[in-house]
């Protein structure tokens, strides 16, 4: 998962965004 904050392209690790998906 890709997220753009204030223009700028970070990825985020796959442990932190299986936490993300679980919160939402």
């Amino acid at each position: 998962m890709v997220k753009i904050p204030e223009g700028k392209i970070y990825h985020v690790p796959e442990d932190l965004e299986e936490a993300l998906e679980e919160i939402s």
